[in-house]
């Protein structure tokens, strides 16, 4: 009996070990190869490897303080439940099983947190395909009282959810739209960034699910031969990033992506670094949610521009301005609408004086403004090109304008427009033209979304695999795909086409010369917790 104990605590011993090494459970043949003990030894003296770690742990419970079983306890949950009532900012991440922290993204999170009296919270991701087991352990550098080891929530609108994920997967919201739609908006998570607006009701802000980016650096190394292409895709999109969180009240919170880049990452204009100091930065563009002059809600203009005033962006980039509702072609043939619009005042002249004077109004920004070509300004190309004016008295004149330049002078209309209203604009706009390129900090600023590859329709996917590292605009519904995003409009939420359930939010995008992205979004012109 005494030679089975001494043989069993052996095995102890080299397992501990071996953990200790990994900062992992490692699996049986990891084991057997490592120690020499077999998969028989261990079955006959444990009766398999769970409960020889469950015998290593009453032998020796520091060696495994920080496996998930440790940390995922009651009394932590409890903790981290009661601590959260104590804060209103959050900055909340992943760590994915067995990876080692970014100490330097590590130490940026640690400054923000004194600084801005935050919250740090930390979501647990894994690979089941990695030597890594999801029984694997948390690096010791995160903080147990920071670890979210059962659902939670912010307020009664913003849930962290605990649901396993895949930290390779490709779309990790897959499947998920259905909890956001019934139950609140959610954050998962991923070592990925993704962000997309459920639509809930006819007169209710979108729900948004999203997942957060990590804390730990990517290691998707696998010995299994189908898991070597997701391992490699998962390394592409990995992502040292977290989301901010401002709760304001029960029902209300804002949000926002932060991505660590070098030695820092940037929020609202503030740079956090990884040697502890707090630089102001400016922004080198500001990309603002679809315009729609004539149908822009002034409350979100006055949140953009509080924002402007604030990061001094170098660029502010302009989507969908003209709104083209006195030549829309969609409505050509609807008398009431063309009647409704003439009796509203709505002409091509009219629209195009709206535009110069809603660019004139931003031109006293220390910013240059770009124009970024969109589908709305090209029903005026088109209805130049098909000459529609010529049967329509209400802008025959205004349009042969127009026609002249756009025929002779090879001119775009829109911009001879504005130009013909405000002389004065013409140095200070510069104005993009379709398959035009216009990057700053490396990101693709100069495709509205609504062209795919090869003049297929667009949409964050298509942009994603056309761009990569991109803003775009088009849709009216923020979203985020790894590296690319789309922001929202800057109308009012309900149109005349947008009949029934909408995600539409008025979203603009910030870029800061380190590649960092943020969308930023208003609600009822509340963009950002007070201070």
């Amino acid at each position: 009996m005494a030679k089975i104990s001494e043989k069993k605590n052996l095995i102890i011993k080299k397992f501990i070990k071996q953990c200790t090494k990994l900062n992992r459970l490692p699996t049986v043949d990891e084991f057997q190869k490592e120690t020499g003990v077999t998969k028989d030894m261990v079955k006959h003296h444990y009766g398999n490897i769970t409960k020889l770690f469950e015998a290593a742990q009453v032998a020796n419970p520091q060696a495994f303080k920080n496996s998930l079983h440790n940390v995922f306890n009651i009394k932590n949950v409890n903790k981290i439940k009661k601590e959260v009532k104590n804060f209103q900012r959050f900055i909340i991440t992943s760590a994915v099983t067995g990876c080692k922290v970014n100490q330097d993204f590590m130490a940026c999170i640690d400054t923000y947190c004194k600084v801005k009296d935050a919250k740090l919270l930390v979501l647990i991701s894994s690979d089941p395909a990695a030597k890594v087991t999801y029984n694997g352990f948390i690096d010791p550098l995160i903080p147990h009282e920071s670890v979210v080891a059962a659902n939670m929530s912010l307020n009664s609108n913003l849930h962290l959810s605990t649901i396993r994920l895949s930290a390779k997967q490709i779309e990790p919201i897959t499947g998920l739209s259905r909890l956001g739609q019934r139950n609140g908006s959610f954050i998962f998570a991923s070592p990925k960034q993704r962000l997309k607006l459920i639509p809930v009701a006819n007169s209710k802000y979108p729900h948004a699910i999203m997942t957060t980016g990590a804390i730990t650096n990517p290691d998707y190394s696998t010995d299994r031969y189908m898991s070597e292409r997701t391992a490699y895709i998962g390394l592409h999109d990995h992502i040292l990033g977290a989301i901010i969180v401002e709760v304001v009240n029960n029902i209300e919170f804002h949000f926002r992506q932060v991505q660590f880049v070098g030695d820092s990452f940037v929020d609202l204009g503030e740079e956090f670094k990884t040697d502890g100091t707090l630089n102001k930065v400016d922004a080198m563009a500001v990309v603002l949610g679809d315009i729609h002059v004539g149908e822009t809600d002034l409350t979100a203009i006055k949140a953009w521009k509080e924002v402007i005033n604030l990061l001094n962006p170098k660029y502010i980039l302009l989507h969908d301005i003209f709104n083209g509702r006195s030549i829309n072609p969609h409505t050509s043939d609807n008398i009431v609408e063309r009647s409704q619009s003439i009796n509203d005042g709505i002409s091509l002249c009219n629209e195009t004086q709206a535009v110069a004077t809603f660019l004139e109004d931003l031109s006293i920004f220390n910013s240059e403004l770009v124009v970024v070509k969109s589908n709305h300004d090209t029903w005026l190309n088109t209805y130049l090109s098909k000459a529609l004016y010529a049967s329509d008295p209400q802008n025959h004149g205004f349009a042969l304008k127009l026609a002249d330049a756009f025929v002779n002078n090879k001119q775009d209309p829109l911009q001879y427009a504005v130009e013909l209203h405000c002389p004065d604009l013409k140095n200070h706009i510069k104005w993009l033209q379709i398959d035009e390129d216009f990057k700053v900090a490396g990101c693709q600023l100069a495709a509205h979304g609504h062209i795919g590859s090869n003049g297929a329709k667009g949409n964050i996917v298509s942009m994603e695999n056309s761009y990569g590292d991109s803003i775009t605009g088009h849709s009216h519904s923020p979203q985020i795909l790894r590296h690319a995003m789309s922001v929202g409009t800057s109308t009012f939420l309900r149109l005349s086409y947008n009949k029934g359930a909408s995600s539409w939010l008025q979203s603009s995008a910030i870029l800061y010369k380190n590649g960092n992205k943020q969308l930023i979004n208003s609600f009822e012109g509340k963009w950002r917790l007070e201070e």
